[in-house]
């Protein structure tokens, strides 16, 4: 989940997100437009924001640092074929 989908869902806006999360307003901005990633942010940032947003620090980081967490059970069920298949990159390599 993203911060601007958590915003949206919330009905939060970047300001509203600002103040509850005691972020700086520049900081959230940033993050929210792309000027700053949200990886790069000290924990005490990501564990603020996620609070502020009634989200877990792992699904506000989801999509960049667990692919298969963000697909959902489909993209699991398709690695899991791959293994008992033996269709894997360890033939060509």
């Amino acid at each position: 989940m993203t911060i601007q989908e958590a915003l949206k869902e919330k009905d939060m806006s970047i300001y509203r997100l600002a103040k509850t999360s005691a972020v700086p307003y520049a900081t959230v901005n940033d993050i929210c437009n792309g000027k700053a990633k949200l990886e790069k942010c000290s924990a005490e940032t990501i564990y603020r924001l996620a609070r502020a947003l009634d989200v877990s620090m792992e699904d506000l980081l989801a999509p960049r640092f667990y692919p298969f967490h963000a697909q959902g059970k489909e993209g699991r069920d398709r690695s899991v074929e791959r293994e008992q298949t033996g269709a894997d990159n360890s033939a060509t390599r």
